[in-house]
């Protein structure tokens, strides 16, 4: 894998949701809309990791989404729960402290990594954790091997993140997660995924509990109308005897409007009065602009964000920044210090009106 991954000092991959709800958990490598993992991936996008970000050095002025589709799947629009990840990707996750890393291959299938946290502004977060990483051997595509299987272990705290992702079939992927804390388990979730050139058909099932008739269940469906434009909706229903008639129901809708160097995405829960939107313009091979606004009518609250990400390939550098309407400015530098297997991160966040300052350094050997 050789992949350098960094997140926040403060924050900590997979982190429990509460009982009744999904979770929302990414692995470490790979996602449930892109498929499997490589070991030697050629760049990453997860948020907040050292040396992320796409190199489009070598792509021309190839637009965000492949014009021309590799595979039957090219057009295949993915999740509800996903809608917003491409944009989400390019904001900066500062962190504090310190951070290092180091990620060894142990064979083709295997690789292991060693992470120490150093943070004053979130201590439990702080300490040694060791992570696992297994690819298997059945593979689809060049980007799409399975099974797959992410480990994290925390010593100090007992806490275990996992996860098992796995394509049975062609059109058909599986995955497992599952979050242990000293022994006791905090969360399960269990997704099936049914996949069509232009269709997409998610099933959830999260912390399900026959004693205290308890648990969540989510039905997600996207659609590809024309070109790359997208329409879909998402159902979740959620038993529990603490709600009012022992169940509730949220009804969300979703669509994604895209062209060669722009994305669009808008999500919405009507009966509830929530409404998301990001944007994203893609402005040359180094530079992207994003865009996000939120808004909560029943807890009368927004949020807008908006930042960018800038990439020097031939230096190796990768800026991202963003303010938000609260007056919270955060950014991240990313260097790989070529030609050592080495990448340094820097990261800052102001808090102008709480007058609240956070900065941090990190390291990955890989």
């Amino acid at each position: 894998m050789g992949n350098a991954s960094s997140t926040g000092g403060g924050s900590a991959p997979n982190q429990p949701q509460q009982s009744g709800a999904p979770m929302s958990a990414s692995p470490a490598a790979g996602d449930s809309t892109t498929g499997g993992v490589t070991l030697v991936p050629k760049s990453s996008s997860s948020p907040g990791q050292v040396g992320a970000g796409t190199d489009d050095s070598q792509s021309g002025s190839a637009p965000i989404l492949a014009a021309v589709p590799e595979d039957k799947y090219a057009l295949n629009p993915g999740t509800n729960e996903t809608l917003h990840n491409k944009v989400k990707d390019l904001f900066p996750t500062p962190f504090d402290g310190g951070k290092l890393v180091v990620n060894k291959p142990l064979s083709n299938h295997f690789q292991a990594s060693h992470t120490v946290v150093m943070s004053s502004i979130d201590p439990s977060q702080s300490g040694y954790k060791y992570g696992i990483t297994f690819v298997g051997t059945k593979k689809y595509s060049e980007s799409e091997v399975y099974p797959i299987l992410l480990g994290e272990f925390s010593p100090a705290g007992g806490d275990l993140n996992g996860q098992i992702i796995h394509q049975p079939a062609e059109q058909w992927r599986v995955k497992l997660v599952s979050q242990l804390k000293q022994g006791k388990n905090l969360a399960t979730q269990l997704t099936n995924e049914f996949r069509w050139p232009k269709a997409n058909l998610a099933v959830t099932v999260a912390n399900v509990d026959l004693e205290h008739r308890s648990g969540t269940v989510v039905a997600d469906y996207m659609h590809t109308v024309f070109g790359r434009h997208a329409v879909g909706g998402m159902a979740i229903v959620g038993c529990n005897p603490r709600i009012p008639g022992g169940y509730n129901a949220v009804l969300g809708l979703g669509a994604r409007l895209a062209g060669d160097k722009w994305q669009l995405n808008l999500s919405a829960t009507p009966l509830h009065g929530s409404f998301h939107a990001s944007y994203l313009r893609k402005l040359t091979n180094e530079l992207q602009l994003v865009s996000d606004w939120e808004v909560d009518l029943s807890q009368r609250a927004s949020l807008g964000n908006i930042g960018y990400q800038w990439e020097m390939p031939k230096s190796g550098f990768t800026f991202k920044a963003r303010i938000d309407t609260e007056w919270v400015v955060a950014a991240t530098m990313e260097k790989k210090l070529a030609p050592f297997p080495f990448t340094f991160a820097l990261s800052g966040l102001a808090h102008q009106v709480k007058h609240q300052y956070r900065f941090g350094i990190g390291l990955v050997f890989q």
